[in-house]
């Protein structure tokens, strides 16, 4: 079977409550623009797991969270401490293992980093935010 975003072999299946399946990786990143499914755009609230008919493994569980937090942040206000606060959830130990395991993520993760960097105008906030750059030998 494959997933209409990506158009590749579905990867770690992820089926909503409509019946439809996609990546895990590539409907979570759908849904952080949007809030339906993109086969029958059926609303997808943003407690996901209400809406999922998996099982969902440790590592959906993580996308999950992390999905949660971009969700909060695009609703919020947009300051430096809310982008810190995102990546020490992504950083975080329990975290980790996404980053270690799926390159994708991490490549998305880092390019995400990056161009914040590039955004800052202040050299302290520059600084600050290369400390959350995730090393794969760490």
């Amino acid at each position: 079977m494959k997933c209409i975003i990506c158009f590749e072999k579905i990867n770690n299946s992820l089926g909503l409550i409509c019946g439809h399946n996609y990546c895990s990786e590539c409907i979570l990143a759908w849904l952080t623009t949007k809030s339906s499914c993109p086969c029958c755009r059926r609303y997808i609230g943003e407690d996901l797991e209400n809406y999922t008919t998996n099982r969902i493994t440790r590592t959906t569980k993580i996308r999950f969270k992390i999905h949660r937090a971009i969700m909060e942040y695009k609703i919020g206000l947009r300051s430096h401490y809310d982008k810190i606060y995102i990546f020490n959830m992504v950083l975080s130990k329990e975290n980790r293992i996404l980053l270690k395991t799926d390159t994708t993520f991490r490549n998305n993760y880092n390019e995400a980093v990056n161009k914040i960097i590039a955004k800052c105008q202040d050299e302290y906030w520059r600084e600050t935010f290369k400390k959350y750059l995730y090393n794969v030998n760490e």
